[in-house]
This record gives structure tokens, sequence and C-alpha cells, in this order.
């Protein structure tokens, strides 16, 4: 779908509203209301996460488009990314500077 909406959306406004209402919009406010309690309890140290939280889906969109284009030379391991953009925020690293 993220592919169909953003190469058709500018042509289809309406299917670019429709998905952005029923498919985004939760999923952006179910993210911020975790984000901010995660910064409530200390598990963040700002609270741009709960002020912004497409930043928690933007590494993996970044992927994902990143993979369609030019999948063919560099694939990005979607999965890893993600474990290392959850590292960086939680700042969970177990490994030595």
């Amino acid at each position: 779908m993220l592919y169909l909406v953003t190469a058709e959306g500018p042509r289809v406004p309406e299917l670019a509203e429709v998905y952005r209402r029923i498919a985004i919009q939760p999923v952006l406010r179910l993210l911020g209301i975790y984000a901010d309690r995660a910064y409530r309890r200390g598990e963040t140290h700002s609270a741009a996460l709960h002020q912004q939280p497409i930043l928690i889906v933007a590494p993996m969109l970044a992927g994902a488009m990143w993979n369609n284009a030019f999948a063919q030379g560099e694939p990005i391991d979607i999965a890893g990314l993600f474990e290392a953009y959850l590292e960086l925020v939680f700042d969970t690293s177990t490994s030595a500077p």
C-alpha cells in the first residue's frame, strides 16, 4: 500500500486522504501514546517522539523507499535498521564505544 499511495497519491488525493485517515493517523496516535509513556518513565531523553511520532517510523519508511528505488544495488535490512534505530533512541547499546 505504501508504494501505491506514494505513487498515486498526487494524482488521486482522495486515496492518500483515506489511507492517512484510516491507516496512518490511528497508528501515529498510538505511537504518540507509547512515546509519551516512555518519556514519562525516563526511557527516552526527549519528548520529541511524543510530539512527532512519525519519527518512530521514519527510518523504516526511508528504508522501504530506498529498497524500492535501489534494491538491486544494495538493499537495506529493514529489521536491522529498526533495531539500530531503537538502540539510538533508547540508548540500549551493550557494546563498548
